[in-house]
């Protein structure tokens, strides 16, 4: 049987390394949310202490609401930047997420098209060995007749 040569090769090598450089992509921003995801938590608590220091100071010592509701106020504002970064960082991880979908189905389809095309060269190959095997089936068949008819 002649080796398979598939034609697309250089296509599915690059689609695998690309697959692999999506993957890469992937795992970097998955982290960079989970960060975004970690430091958005820290700043709800900050900002959940700062509105309890508030609430206390406003029971306890009037004269330093104003700071408090100074820092309670900053501590919001953090807290909505972190929240905006966190959105953001979902987008970009769902756009790297179907970019790698994308990239993983060219590379099955590349590879599925490489087995196919084996499957069809084999099958060729078996058809064309069964041909042979036929023919010197036929020829000895002859041989073994002709020999017989030359006894007689």
């Amino acid at each position: 049987m002649p080796d398979f040569k598939f034609r697309l090769k250089t296509c599915l090598r690059l689609s695998e390394q690309k697959l692999d450089e999506r993957k890469i992509q992937m795992a970097k921003e998955t982290a960079l949310l989970l960060e975004s995801s970690q430091s958005r938590d820290e700043q709800k608590k900050d900002w959940n202490k700062a509105m309890n220091g508030q609430r206390e100071a406003g029971l306890v010592k009037p004269d330093s609401l104003g700071l408090w509701s100074d820092f309670t106020f900053r501590q919001l504002h953090l807290l909505r930047q972190r929240e905006e970064e966190l959105l953001l960082r979902e987008k970009v991880a769902e756009k790297s997420r179907s970019e790698l979908i994308e990239a993983k189905r060219e590379c099955e389809k590349l590879m599925r098209l490489r087995e196919k095309q084996e499957k069809a060269l084999k099958s060729l190959s078996d058809h064309r060995e069964q041909m042979n095997l036929d023919e010197i089936a036929q020829v000895q068949y002859c041989h073994k007749l002709t020999i017989r008819t030359t006894d007689l």
